[in-house]
């Protein structure tokens, strides 16, 4: 099928492609109970191994573009007309379970004709959305850091903008997005893998309450690597749902945080990754070249030495 379809406004939304994005929205997406038990008790499992160690472990789900921008939809479309969103299932099961799982798709509804926080020809949002849903989270969740995060101040730019859907109509369109400075923090390594295994490895030059930091995330953090890279003093973002515990032991993070589109929730998650021979496997289909197993055979110490 379509990638994409275009709605009201000529605002460009996700068709059913391999994540079935409409039938997910329209209710009509299979998403039993089983599955939201067997995802929040992976969720479980995080949480409590975290937990023994001291550390901090977040679920952040991004709201999908078609969510947030509902009243934009094709004619054809019925918001909900046949059920509730897989979140909304997984929230309500989850409800009793203390599962630290942050959805407020709200937040970006109430200000987005104003502000912007969804890109017209693409799927994902803009960095002032993006920012703007972090904040909230901080605040709820980790008030110091939203402290820090409120002191942070973004450059505004306009630019010419074509995006992931509106590519493939020749589309692009005007925006206004905000960014921040890459002085406030150093890479201390990206991979070159695409997508699926992509690393960074960044520590903070500002003055920062925020600890070591593990990201989980899909396409939808770039947007926040910047603000997220200065706010801890040290990040490891792997471009993965799943988590090898090993990790934890070996990086010894303060804080994990899966930050993941609402699309993606479905996926089953996984505890039981190792993270090294997964790197090489998919070095050797993507990229040759890539070198992140071994960056992260010597991660240990690293990342105690490069981070002071």
């Amino acid at each position: 099928m379509m990638k994409y379809t275009v709605g009201k406004e000529k605002q460009y939304f996700l068709d059913n492609d391999s994540n079935r994005v409409m039938l997910q929205l329209e209710g009509l997406f299979d998403f039993p109970e089983k599955a939201c038990e067997v995802i929040s008790s992976r969720h479980a499992i995080r949480q409590f191994w975290c937990s023994t160690q001291n550390i901090e472990y977040f679920h952040i789900v991004v709201p999908n573009k078609e969510t947030v921008l509902k009243h934009y939809l094709p004619d054809n479309i019925a918001f909900e007309k046949h059920g509730p969103r897989p979140i909304v299932k997984y929230l309500n099961f989850t409800k009793s379970h203390k599962i630290n799982t942050f959805y407020r798709s709200e937040l970006l509804e109430e200000k987005n004709l104003l502000d912007k926080y969804y890109y017209r020809t693409d799927s994902h949002w803009t960095t002032k959305g993006a920012v703007q849903y972090l904040r909230c989270f901080l605040e709820l969740y980790l008030p110091t850091l939203f402290d820090t995060a409120s002191t942070l101040e973004y450059e505004t730019r306009r630019l010419q903008f074509a995006g992931d859907l509106g590519c493939h109509l020749g589309d692009s369109e005007e925006i206004e997005d905000i960014f921040l400075s890459q002085d406030n923090f150093k890479i201390l390594f990206e991979g070159k893998l695409t997508n699926e295994g992509h690393v960074w490895h960044t520590c903070s030059k500002v003055k920062t309450s925020g600890g070591k930091a593990i990201i989980l995330h899909d396409s939808f953090t770039h947007s926040l690597f910047s603000t997220i890279s200065t706010l801890f003093s040290e990040t490891l973002f792997i471009h993965s749902p799943d988590l090898d515990l090993s990790l934890i032991r070996k990086f010894g993070p303060d804080v994990i945080i899966f930050i993941q589109a609402e699309r993606f929730l479905p996926r089953y998650i996984s505890n039981e990754l190792y993270v090294e021979p997964w790197l090489r496997d998919l070095a050797l289909k993507k990229n040759p070249q890539d070198r992140t197993a071994e960056y992260f055979a010597k991660l240990e110490s690293l990342s105690s030495k490069d981070a002071q």
